[in-house]
């Protein structure tokens, strides 16, 4: 009887796993490689990351009947060195931990850690390399100006937490959010996301500084997506309370080998969050960037891509010089899964090349800095 019990036990178990393991999938991403970037105290760095970013995952769905069907996602961001969980907030699932419900005829419903649809919208609309693309992010936002000592902050109007330096007043991945996204309409979806408000501040993504959340928190962004023509357009916003508001639109349009690609953005500060100063929020008094990209890829072959792409803002330093971009990016695949890259970004008046703070080398000002990088990315 004894031996019965632990045979039906151990059958009962087994048949749990195949009943959980259904439907759910495992990937991932590994992008290893090697940057050095000028005016930095680390002139060699083991630095992935560059083209594909670092994460592994699992998602599954099941069918509910009715052309309704519920679903997770669980995706941790990883360092390849070990130095950080690339995503932010060390908990276990860093970038996505959400649950959904919903049907192509009614739309779909998230709730978890989610991308922000804001992100979403226009990083489709970037050509080259990921690292690009964050530091336009962190260009077009106020208080990001760099000058000899290194980047400059701006602290709330109670002086206690650090709003500047850009991507913790927008961020990737939000806590405690709720997404709806449409059922498609003529080939136009909408996505609104509401975070919650937090109990604790985010940790500042280029200082590593814990701040204090700004007004709880509250975080709203939304998206629109469809196509006129051969043009696929993106429609974006996003907004932090008492900190800032954001308003984009990208621009893709393919043709035979190349794909042009265009974004632009406008970010204002908000006066009760940011106390206006004309150094570091840019051009205008009232803490407003405006800023623009546009970039190419071309496909020498069906194995190897070639990326350009440029991008400006207003943000003045006093001597009416605006921040600039440029980015090369060379992309060879050497299977579906591998393939290898080289990338070379230029900054100017103090752009960010590397989203990597490692700090301003001693004696060097910040003013121009260029990153250069090689990389290996396998994904499963």
């Amino acid at each position: 009887m004894r031996k019965t019990q632990v045979a039906l036990a151990a059958l009962a178990l087994v048949a749990s796993t195949a009943a959980m393991a259904d439907g759910v999938k495992l990937y991932g991403t590994l992008d290893g490689g090697f940057t050095r970037s000028t005016g930095e105290t680390m002139k060699f760095q083991s630095s992935g990351g560059f083209s594909a970013g670092n994460n592994w995952g699992m998602t599954g769905s099941e069918d509910l009947g009715g052309g309704m069907s519920a679903g997770f996602t669980l995706q941790q961001g990883i360092d390849l060195n070990g130095n950080s969980d690339n995503g932010g907030n060390g908990t276990l699932f860093n970038q996505l931990a959400f649950v959904s419900i919903g049907s192509e005829s009614s739309g779909t419903i998230k709730l978890g850690q989610q991308l922000s649809p804001f992100i979403a919208g226009l990083a489709g609309n970037m050509a080259g390399n990921g690292h690009f693309f964050v530091n336009r992010l962190i260009m077009a936002h106020p208080g990001t100006f760099h000058g000899a000592a290194g980047p400059s902050l701006t602290l709330n109007t109670a002086g206690t937490s650090v709003v500047g330096a850009g991507m913790q007043q927008g961020g990737f991945f939000q806590e405690n959010a709720i997404t709806y996204t449409s059922p498609s309409i003529n080939g136009w979806t909408g996505t609104v996301m509401k975070a919650m408000k937090q109990g604790s501040g985010n940790t500042n993504a280029l200082t590593g500084v814990q701040n204090a959340p700004v007004n709880g928190d509250s975080y709203t962004a939304a998206n629109v997506a469809g196509a006129i023509g051969d043009v696929s357009v993106n429609l974006v916003y996003q907004s932090r309370s008492d900190t800032f508001t954001a308003t984009g639109l990208g621009l893709t349009l393919p043709v035979d080998r190349f794909k042009l690609m265009a974004t632009y953005m406008d970010v204002k500060a908000k006066a009760a969050g940011i106390a206006a100063n004309a150094l570091n929020q840019g051009s205008d008094a009232d803490g407003r960037v405006t800023s623009y990209s546009a970039g190419v890829s071309y496909d020498v072959s069906d194995a190897t891509t070639v990326a350009l792409q440029v991008a400006t803002n207003n943000a003045d330093d006093g001597t009416n010089k605006n921040q600039s971009l440029m980015g090369l990016h060379v992309k060879h695949s050497l299977s579906k899964r591998t393939s290898v890259y080289a990338t070379y970004t230029d900054g100017s008046n103090g752009a960010q090349t590397d989203y990597s703070n490692r700090g301003t080398a001693s004696g060097l000002a910040a003013t121009d800095r260029r990153t250069y990088g090689v990389g290996l990315v396998h994904s499963f």
